[in-house]
Parts: structure tokens; sequence; C-alpha cells
């Protein structure tokens, strides 16, 4: 009877455990980009290369834990290469996510939103005004090819 106690309770460890650790984050998030570390940030590294004169620059962010928006409130996702040559992933907004969208663009005029797509810092522009429409662009120094698979994971996302 003790030996069946025993695995019992090392397979609910086990199921606990399995179960604490399946809390993967969203693979889209919009987060703040704060102006100093605090204990509710993380630091991520922007890179960007410039068309022109193929320069990478690189900028380290302190980017708040707390996710605003995640891939939940996306409708639909798609690439194209704007007048400058970038390549951008373009996405369209829930009705939901596009009210949650203006809320949060206009309460942090001035200040960065970070786009993270599997982890990574894609873009972390500064929001100049409220956006009242239900759609937006990541802009990057993505290859075609890197575009399209982000957006591609972004897409697998919505759709689970």
């Amino acid at each position: 009877m003790r030996k069946v106690l025993s695995a019992f309770t090392l397979c609910l460890m086990v199921l606990i455990a399995v179960a604490a650790d399946s809390t993967t984050s969203p693979v889209f998030q919009m987060r703040l980009v704060l102006d100093e570390p605090t204990t509710d940030s993380e630091q991520f590294l922007s890179q960007n290369t410039y068309k022109l004169n193929g320069n990478v620059y690189s900028e380290k962010l302190e980017v708040q834990k707390k996710v605003l928006m995640d891939q939940t409130a996306l409708k639909s996702v798609a690439t194209s290469t704007n007048f400058q040559g970038y390549r951008e992933i373009d996405f369209s907004l829930t009705p939901a996510g596009q009210k949650e969208f203006a809320e949060i663009t206009s309460q942090n005029v001035g200040k960065r939103l970070a786009f993270i797509i599997d982890n990574k810092l894609i873009s972390a522009p500064r929001i100049a005004m409220p956006i009242n429409v239900g759609e937006g662009q990541i802009v990057g120094s993505f290859s075609e090819q890197e575009a399209n698979d982000l957006a591609e994971k972004i897409r697998a996302a919505i759709t689970e």
C-alpha cells in the first residue's frame, strides 16, 4: 500500500510540475518600454539594420513584464513591403482588440510600445498619437523570409 501511495504521490508531483511549466508566454505581445529598470521589467536587445548603409544599430531596452495585448486581440496578419523597401508585418484587430489598442495608445502617447514575437523584441516604436483604427504595422529590418516566418507564427497562434 505504501508503494502505491508513493507512486501516486510521485505521479501527482510530476503532473503539477508539468502543469506549472505549461504556462508559456503568448507568441505575440505588446508591452511598454520603461525608462529605468524595475522589478517589473526585463531587458531586451533591439537591433536594426539600416538598408541605406547596412549599419547595425543596437540598444538595450527595459520592457515591462506586464503584457498589454497578445495574439487573442488579433484578427489577421500579413506581410508587405513599405515605400522605403522595409518588410513589415501588417495586423488587423478584433473589435475588442481595436478598443483595447485605442486605450493603450491614448494613455501612453510619447512612450514606446514593444512588439515581442516568440519572446524576441521585434520593434519598439514611440506612440506619437492615439491609434483608433483596427490595424497597424510592425516595421523591422527583417528579410522577406523572416517577416513571413514571424507572420506565420502569429497566424498559427491566432487560430489556436
